[in-house]
């Protein structure tokens, strides 16, 4: 709790040096210093772009909840915009207009478009002004969104894949049930031996089902120190 509502506040500091007044371009110099934000008049209306659904949209409601109503000053406003592409494509879309808004939630891999869109702050000036505490962030999650030893986007939900296993299918073909696969070579193993077939041949039980997606097969490329894309996996300039 008390680590979103930290980083809530640093993405409104890192609004209101963007857009406070009005009257200059955000700029990767210097964001200001720390603490010089004047108290608003009235409360300030952040609207807040994002994919979140079923539960994890309900805890995101509460804590932005929570978090208005400990900041009187400012007022978070969510917007649901559907999944991570039709948010990229609104994103692209309002970008240079009046409709693009403060936050956004924006899916890990589109990171290099928005930085080569040159549209939004990177949040490490906020963190270097204000000298905040990154310690309870994985290292792993911190590098994926560190382009040039800056931090662009602050995390915000990490998902991780999950394997699960039929323990009564193990049984059935001889494999230990307490003992899943801890290695690629033995889940193709162990999916090869799961596999069923009828009298005909035909599959009736595959060995493994895959959810297909792109960062699927980023995993499985990573995992051998392959890029999955050009320009060093996106973390290069455009030439």
């Amino acid at each position: 709790m008390k680590r979103y509502l930290a980083i809530m506040g640093i993405l409104l500091a890192a609004l209101l040096a963007s857009c406070g007044g009005g009257e200059a371009e955000p700029s990767e110099g210097t964001p200001g210093e720390r603490g010089e934000f004047p108290t608003p008049e009235s409360p300030v209306t952040i609207t807040f772009w994002h994919s979140m659904t079923a539960a994890p949209a309900e805890t995101l409601g509460q804590l932005t909840n929570r978090f208005n109503s400990t900041h009187p000053w400012a007022r978070v406003e969510l917007v649901f915009q559907g999944g991570y592409s039709d948010m990229l494509s609104k994103v692209l879309a309002s970008l240079g207009t009046a409709d693009l808004p403060p936050l956004v939630q924006i899916q890990d891999t589109s990171t290099r478009i928005l930085v080569d869109s040159d549209a939004f702050v990177p949040v490490q000036n906020f963190i270097d002004r204000d000298g905040y505490d990154l310690s309870d962030f994985p290292g792993a999650v911190l590098d994926y969104y560190t382009l040039d030893g800056k931090l662009y986007p602050m995390p915000f939900n990490t998902s991780d894949p999950l394997l699960y296993y039929n323990k009564i299918a193990f049984r059935e073909v001889g494999l230990d049930p307490e003992k899943p696969p801890a290695t690629l070579e033995e889940v193709r193993e162990y999916s090869r031996k799961l596999v069923l077939r009828d009298g005909a041949g035909r599959v009736t039980r595959a060995g493994i089902a895959l959810e297909i997606k792109p960062e699927r097969l980023e995993h499985l490329l990573a995992a051998h120190g392959d890029l999955y894309v050009d320009n060093a996996n996106g973390r290069q300039e455009r030439p």
